[in-house]
């Protein structure tokens, strides 16, 4: 787990689950690359259920943000 504020690449496996979420409110401008559902600078409120379960689709994904904090979970299952 580690929180975000502006960007980061995170290393995984093909397959493996990630998780963004926000905290602390409304996170604007998300771009998540080299994951299965990839987003393009879209606005997630808290509590919504939009960056839950994704999935690597290659050996790292790219997160970043514009404005706010997201709580990104990697976990194997």
């Amino acid at each position: 787990m580690t929180i975000v504020k502006d960007n980061i690449r995170v290393n995984g496996n093909p397959g493996e689950n990630i998780s963004v979420i926000p905290i602390g409110g409304m996170v604007r401008g998300v771009t998540l690359t080299g994951v299965t559902y990839p987003l393009n600078d879209t606005d997630i409120p808290m509590g919504s259920s939009l960056g839950i379960s994704n999935q690597f689709k290659e050996g790292s994904a790219g997160i970043s943000i514009k404005e706010g904090l997201l709580l990104v979970i990697k976990s194997k299952e």
